[in-house]
């Protein structure tokens, strides 16, 4: 996500015509992710709708957590079929692992660990309609343009 909003801001004011971006993860994927070019009007839509979400979160708790959002488009992204009825639920299943707690914990506390979480969602959230419509409206753009390996 922070490469995307990088690129979106550079794309938007850097005032460079035909700007692709490309960034080395230094995470366990150890993968490059690169963007294409965009045009400043698109990169500036896109800007402000991620601000518009991000100021209705100084309103109210909103149902969106990286980890199990990311879950749940990713499945979306990567189906080869229509997205109907049983992509979505596997797509709410990837999210729902992301948000539960288990045994075999890797690399942290999952969401639903969280003080801050379960303080604002006692139940799960990932079956929230708001919940999709956030991981649609954040993530679907970022991995619609998001190429892995080097450009």
């Amino acid at each position: 996500m922070n490469s995307w909003v990088r690129h979106l801001l550079a794309s938007a004011f850097a005032n460079i015509t035909n700007l692709q971006t490309c960034f080395y993860g230094l995470d366990k994927t150890k993968t490059y992710v690169y963007f294409d070019p965009i045009s400043k009007e698109t990169a500036e839509a896109h800007l402000l709708k991620l601000l518009d979400i991000f100021l209705s979160g100084f309103v109210r708790p909103l149902p969106f957590f990286p980890p199990s959002s990311l879950a749940y488009q990713e499945e979306l992204f990567k189906s080869a079929e229509p997205v109907n009825e049983e992509v979505m639920d596997f797509a709410v299943s990837q999210a729902r692992g992301e948000w539960m707690p288990t045994d075999f914990n890797k690399g942290g506390r999952k969401d639903g660990e969280l003080p801050e979480n379960l303080i604002c969602f006692r139940n799960s959230p990932v079956s929230l309609p708001e919940f999709a419509e956030l991981a649609d409206s954040i993530y679907q753009p970022m991995l619609t343009a998001e190429k892995k390996g080097k450009p």
